[in-house]
């Protein structure tokens, strides 16, 4: 520390904002840096050491005795600086020293005495000397002091508690505060004085209990929940804290739970109107924004929540309630369930919940998860609940037990009533299944889209262009076909027998499913050459366990002969005397199996088309097996033995036909 005794005027000025001046009453100066002021008050509010130290003199120095503080003022503009901040001013409050508590409380404005006041880790000493203050500001000045108050009965009951820790002092204030409140909380007061001082805690918890909010049957419980967890904080709000309003519904709950014990229980009580209010909330838009503010204020909305589920068990023969119930934990839980979301105590809350349900429910694996959800689904009753908690179990690692046959009936069942979390469902499954190889997953995603295209074909539609009859596939369509491609881009190598069935077999309405074109069109544009190879081998093969669509078939034969890969590394520019041979060479058998399919089409065409006369009939099937000539002399490859026994075949198969129609 710097002393001069000569006199300001002599004294060199710095231009460093964070220097000030002191000056004491003594007439002693000195310059020093303001957080070497801070360190040094801090350093006396710890209170005086064991031992000898200088403890008393730096005391005497920054807090004489009955004297005034030194005043400080900026180095660079030479205005007087503020020497002792609020946060420093609190901490001196909270100090055993008493001089220090003293000149903290000087010249103190009446916002700064409320809001001291209300600090926590505050002495009893220091608490009286605070409320002492405050009855000199009400007698000073009781509108500005009031002005200042935002809430008068939290005030009143604070200043009550600090009267139960032994603090002295705060009753011109206290009055101040019970005459303004309303005429039920002078009767309240009434009720206080009859109390004897050997019972001071019960006139605490009364008045507690008459400041709360009361619950009514009309009120509107989802703003109500809207206060208690607000979607967005706003400091001008000046209605009851959230913790009063959380414990005027926790105490109603409470009553409630109470008449359910004794077997009073309620249709339509609190209990389940609050359950329908959180439910409401997490079906409309603000249903990310509320639930993350029950994990934030998790103090709050643990106790709502037990209570929930203590009257749910006290009413588990209510299956309304019990099912709203799951419904309601297992979406918040969905929405918790979010890496970016960290782990809290309403989390591992809703979780148990979930695990007790399933449990009660004789939930206790996703195989009987499965079972309960496909009885919903044959009886036609709500199975979200069941779902949801499938939904979880899967999310939660629980292994998939469950048969394939009886996980394909659930999603097929799903797939009738449209289930807007089908996704969802599917999309685990799939996670799961892949663990162990894609032949499971491929095997039930090709399964589902058999079974929709044969069975649950629900409209057709003529193509005007073509005359071909297209199966309007249903919504769900899409998404199988996209896990399809997913799990095997090459569309037939991973349970080849199958999804050839799904491309080729003739449906039973003999039209193509609108999905077919597509996977064709991977399969020849994404398959090697040795999965093409195997598929055309197996169409012209006569081991089949299903009917060929004809149509299909060709359309494939064709694509795969004029694909870009089959002319890779062969010279493109071909000699005008020079006949480039066909690539692919098929056997005779498999040109006999060639014919049949063109001849199969046009007999299938046949039928299927309008009766416009037997002329139009015939010129009808000879344009379309003219259309496919040019597919069979390519596969013949100009081999005179090839044309050969393709002409033998077609001449037995006329007279066949002639001998037929005699």
């Amino acid at each position: 520390m710097r002393k001069t005794k000569e006199g300001e005027d002599l004294y060199s000025w710095s231009e460093s904002q964070d220097q000030v001046f002191l000056r004491w009453t003594t007439g002693e100066t000195a310059t020093m840096h303001i957080l070497v002021v801070h360190a040094m008050v801090i350093l006396l509010t710890l209170g005086p050491p064991k031992g000898e130290s200088d403890f008393p003199s730096l005391l005497d120095i920054w807090f004489p005795d009955k004297k005034p503080l030194p005043t400080a003022f900026l180095v660079d503009t030479s205005e007087e600086a503020l020497l002792l901040p609020d946060w420093l001013k609190l901490r001196m409050i909270r100090s055993e020293v008493s001089r220090l508590v003293d000149a903290a409380l000087q010249d103190l404005e009446p916002q700064q005495l409320l809001l001291f006041v209300q600090s926590f880790g505050i002495p009893v000493s220091s608490m009286s000397k605070l409320l002492q203050y405050l009855d000199q500001a009400v007698s000073h000045d009781p509108q500005s002091l009031e002005q200042n108050i935002m809430d008068k009965h939290y005030m009143a009951h604070l200043v009550e508690v600090q009267h139960e820790r032994g603090a002295t002092g705060g009753h011109t204030f206290h009055h101040l505060l019970s005459s303004s409140l309303p005429a039920r909380r002078d009767s309240s007061d009434t009720n206080k004085a009859k109390i004897t001082v050997e019972t001071p805690h019960s006139s605490v918890k009364m008045r507690a209990a008459s400041q709360l909010p009361i619950v009514g049957p009309e009120d509107d419980l989802t703003g109500l929940l809207l206060q208690i967890f607000p979607l967005k904080v706003d400091p001008r709000w000046l209605g009851p804290p959230a913790s009063q309003l959380s414990l005027a519904l926790q105490q109603a709950l409470t009553k409630e739970l109470m008449q359910a014990k004794q077997g009073q229980v309620q249709q339509g009580g609190l209990a389940f109107r609050l359950l329908q209010a959180i439910a409401a909330l997490l079906t409309s838009a603000h249903a990310a924004p509320i639930v993350l503010s029950m994990h934030h204020s998790h103090a709050l909305s643990c106790p709502l929540m037990r209570q929930l589920h203590l009257y749910q068990r006290l009413v588990s023969q209510d299956i309304a309630f019990s099912s709203l119930f799951l419904k309601v934990t297992v979406e918040m839980l969905i929405w918790l369930d979010n890496p970016t979301v960290e782990p809290g105590p309403l989390k591992s809350l809703l979780k148990s919940f979930v695990s007790q349900s399933s449990h009660t429910h004789r939930l206790s694996d996703v195989r009987t998860g499965f079972l309960h959800l496909a009885e919903a689904l044959a009886y036609r009753r709500d199975a979200e609940v069941p779902l949801r908690a499938v939904i979880v179990m899967l999310k939660a690692g629980e292994r998939c037990n469950a048969e394939a046959e009886l996980v394909g009936k659930v999603l097929q069942g799903l797939m009738e009533v449209k289930s807007p979390y089908l996704e969802e469902l599917l999309s685990l499954l799939m996670t799961v299944g892949m663990q162990n190889g894609t032949a499971g997953p491929v095997a039930m995603v090709i399964s589902l889209l058999l079974q929709e295209s044969e069975e649950r074909a629900v409209k057709k539609e003529v193509d005007l262009k073509s005359g071909l009859e297209v199966i309007k596939a249903g919504l769900s369509s899409g998404l199988l076909v996209d896990w399809l491609e997913h799990l095997d881009p090459e569309v037939t190598s991973v349970c080849p027998d199958l999804q050839q069935k799904l491309l080729f077999a003739l449906n039973k309405a003999r039209g193509s499913p609108a999905y077919r074109p597509y996977l064709l069109a991977l399969l020849t544009h994404q398959s090697n050459w040795s999965t093409l190879l195997q598929c055309i081998s197996a169409l012209l093969s006569k081991h089949r366990d299903y009917k060929l669509d004809p149509s299909s078939a060709l359309d494939f034969l064709w694509a795969c002969s004029h694909i870009p890969r089959i002319w890779q590394g062969r010279d493109q520019k071909i000699p005008q005397k020079k006949t480039e041979k066909f690539v692919l060479q098929l056997s005779s058998e498999e040109l006999i199996s060639l014919v049949d399919l063109i001849l199969s089409e046009s007999d299938l065409n046949s039928r299927d088309a309008p009766q416009h006369g037997k002329s139009a009939l015939d010129q009808a099937s000879c344009s379309l097996i003219q259309s496919r000539l040019p597919l069979l002399h390519s596969y013949c490859n100009g081999a005179i033995e090839n044309i050969k026994k393709v002409s033998e075949y077609l001449i037995s198969c006329t007279k066949k036909w002639e001998e037929r129609v005699r």
